[in-house]
């Protein structure tokens, strides 16, 4: 009886094998992992990258290497909200369809940028606008696109 049964579970086994229904610990499992990591980080270097060439444009602060000092303060909470918009994205709803959670991380990527940006392209919010009037939005900005 017993020697039955364990022919059944490994026949089980093999069938299930076969249907490629056998899920493996890494399938997966790893190129979502550096697509989570990979993809926050691409979304947070884009972000601090265009604030840094609003700040340049715009004239704003007194040198790159401190302007690029204080971004690098934020640059940290930024991957860290866009690596949990790609793990949301490709993790949660990847698994129901691929293409539709990397869609959702990509927008939530463009949302993050585009609300670091309008947060600070203006820092403080007081300072004068000589070189990029009205309120410090650089000329390359697109119009559509408030800040």
């Amino acid at each position: 009886m017993a020697e039955e049964e364990t022919h059944r579970g490994v026949q089980d086994a093999v069938d299930r094998e076969a249907r490629g229904q056998v899920r493996t610990a890494d399938q997966g499992g790893f190129v979502r992992a550096v697509a989570v990591v990979s993809g926050g980080a691409v979304t947070a270097f884009a972000g601090v990258l265009l604030v840094g060439r609003s700040w340049t444009v715009c004239d704003i602060g007194t040198a790159d290497l401190p302007n690029l000092m204080a971004l690098m303060l934020y640059a940290v909470p930024l991957w860290a909200l866009a690596t949990t918009a790609w793990w949301a994205g490709a993790v949660v709803l990847g698994r129901r369809s691929i293409s539709a959670g990397l869609a959702a991380a990509l927008l939530a990527s463009a949302c993050l940028i585009w609300a670091f940006m309008a947060w600070q392209h203006d820092p403080g919010g007081d300072y004068p606008a000589f070189a990029c009037p009205p309120d410090n939005v650089p000329p390359w900005w697109p119009g559509w696109l408030p800040l």
